[in-house]
């Protein structure tokens, strides 16, 4: 059995390109480690930091059969880091704006048109049929957040889970959700009806 931590990065990813998974677990653990304390100094979720490095080596590993590295497997390593931080932030920032635009919905005082109203139940029926799809356990710990309005806390002694558990599930719930209705929000947006 060859001894991986004597190869080069370069020749690991040699490997890698030929299906090898102890080569590309080497990989791993040498960058991993790294990568994540990177993560964490642009991002204030480690939970979401470490779902980045795990992004980042699943493309490594998705693309083993293509991948060719000009310069060493580290600068490639970070770039595709750095790129998925950026993605990262600019969708929190959309669900930012998202969340605002639906809090200020909630705070508005007049009354909504006909139009408006058959819209926004429309919009409401796609949600709960989206959150339908999701699996069990996350559609449970989402809807039991927005509908029953329970605290992380409640939730994660109703499962016997920890609230960061809750947290990831609630957070990738949502994820799954804005992927989906990010092209009707920015219709609404500009018909004016949100």
């Amino acid at each position: 059995m060859p001894q991986y931590a004597l190869y080069t990065d370069e020749e690991l990813v040699c490997f890698i390109s030929a299906d090898d998974d102890a080569a590309f677990t080497e990989l791993y653990n040498r960058y991993a480690g790294a990568l994540y304390l990177h993560a964490c100094k642009r991002l204030a979720d480690r939970d979401s930091a470490k779902d980045l490095i795990h992004n980042v080596f699943a493309s490594l590993w998705s693309s083993r059969h293509t991948i060719e590295l000009e310069g060493k497997c580290s600068a490639y390593l970070y770039t595709a880091l750095r790129y998925q931080v950026i993605n990262f932030e600019v969708r929190s920032k959309r669900l930012s704006l998202w969340q605002e635009m639906v809090d200020e919905l909630d705070t508005r005082p007049e009354q909504p048109t006909p139009d408006q109203m058959t819209i926004a139940n429309d919009l409401e029926q796609l949600i709960k049929a989206e959150a339908e799809r999701l699996p069990k356990k996350m559609r449970e710990i989402f809807l039991m957040s927005r509908q029953q309005q329970l605290s992380h806390q409640e939730i994660a002694e109703a499962f016997e889970l920890s609230p960061a558990t809750v947290k990831t599930q609630i957070n990738n719930a949502l994820k799954v959700l804005r992927l989906k209705f990010n092209h009707f929000l920015a219709i609404f947006i500009l018909l004016g009806l949100y």
